[in-house]
């Protein structure tokens, strides 16, 4: 056994009771093993830079979001640098959109205008982001901007198209409440729908994947009910942390759900409230099921194994989180993530495609043993979930 791997494992361990956590993972014997490989791997991770600002880039991504930056990795030298920019590019007008402490009269400019600046090395936007790293994406645009300029053209306008209709898209709801279920679906399309469309674009021009075997319209379609699967996925989860925002609120889950059991929505916060929040949250993660059926139907035309398991992580990973915020008042009390042992077991099983199915099959049903006997057209959805689960897997 190499001496790297012995040390990762004894760090892990050391880490593990140090933190006073050796019950969790005790009672999870099986994510043990999953969680020191992954320990590990991330260890021996790393990109060959460039440049000193794809170098700045990359260590944006990775106090960005440690989890997507560790998939981004693991995918095909090729497409890692497009997709690591699309990403940052997203998030630097994300954080425009979400700062809370700027008036959104002074947010429109910025929203409608960000896509004439993305090549522009010498932009810079102060005055908004939560926390430094959201700063300085947009105080260091320039950076972004040169990793940008790096990309190959047709590369460049598939990006600035998406951030384009994302920006003008949020704008759109910055002041509008969002009711109805339509308006809930609108919204996660802008911001989650248009990267599902054009990571899939992006991975075509850049000859990593085929071409889909599918309808444009159909592959669009599908693309875009991916995405707002993840997104409706962080709606539900994040809803105590955007309840709790200062200096006010920022509210997305549509009122035509939450309406019929709250006055107000952060009456949820509330003990004596606890039992409605819980059944609104349910009918959120049903509302979200179908966009795993549709998930299934996309995720085989990904002909790149490296996105393939990028995608399938991704994906088993919002099914998962849809399966734990079900029915767990934890949701209204606390952040409500998956345990770092559960992530690990999820990231080693996505080994290929019918892996990937295995697991979605196995959360799926672990859902529907939560909702039996009481949504039956609910039952009848996830049913049909598994039964395509069944199918694919038989075909491959």
């Amino acid at each position: 056994m190499e001496i790297t791997l012995i040390f990762a494992i004894v760090i892990c361990i050391l880490t593990i009771f140090l933190f006073n956590k050796v019950s969790k993972y005790i009672s999870h014997p099986c994510q043990i093993i999953p969680l020191f490989k992954l320990i590990f791997n991330q260890s021996k991770l790393k990109v060959r830079h460039v440049s000193a600002e794809w170098e700045w880039c990359f260590d944006k991504l990775r106090k960005t979001s440690r989890s997507f930056y560790f998939l981004i990795l693991g995918i095909h030298p090729d497409f890692m640098r497009p997709v690591a920019a699309f990403y940052l590019i997203a998030r630097a007008l994300d954080s425009i959109e979400d700062d809370m402490k700027v008036p959104s009269k002074e947010k429109e400019k910025p929203l409608c205008e960000f896509y004439t600046h993305l090549a522009d090395e010498n932009w810079t936007l102060s005055g908004f982001g939560s926390n430094l790293t959201e700063i300085q994406l947009l105080q260091k645009f320039g950076n972004l901007a040169k990793c940008y300029n790096s990309l190959h053209p047709s590369e460049q306008l598939i990006i600035k198209d998406a951030i384009k209709e994302m920006g003008f898209g949020m704008n759109k709801f910055l002041d509008t409440d969002i009711i109805s279920l339509a308006q809930y679906d609108e919204y996660c399309y802008h911001v989650a729908g248009l990267v599902g469309i054009n990571c899939v674009e992006l991975s075509i021009v850049g000859n990593i994947c085929a071409p889909f075997g599918i309808p444009e319209k159909t592959q669009r379609s599908l693309c875009v009910s991916a995405g707002r699967l993840l997104q409706k996925v962080n709606i539900i989860r994040d809803i105590r942390e955007d309840l709790l925002q200062i200096p006010q609120p920022r509210i997305f889950w549509p009122k035509e759900v939450w309406g019929k059991y709250a006055e107000k929505l952060d009456d949820f916060l509330l003990p004596a409230n606890r039992q409605s929040a819980v059944n609104c949250c349910n009918e959120l993660v049903l509302n979200a099921i179908p966009h795993a059926l549709d998930s299934l139907s996309l995720y085989p035309n990904v002909s790149d194994l490296s996105c393939q398991k990028m995608a399938g992580v991704a994906f088993i990973m919002g099914t998962a989180t849809l399966e734990l915020c079900y029915n767990n008042e934890k949701v209204f009390t606390s952040a409500v993530k998956l345990r770092k042992g559960e992530a690990a077991w999820i990231y080693d099983n996505c080994s290929d495609f019918v892996s990937v199915l295995e697991l979605a099959r196995y959360y799926f049903c672990k859902l529907k043993v939560k909702i039996e006997g009481n949504e039956g057209l609910k039952i009848a959805l996830l049913d049909k979930c598994i039964k395509k689960c069944d199918e694919l897997i038989s075909e491959y």
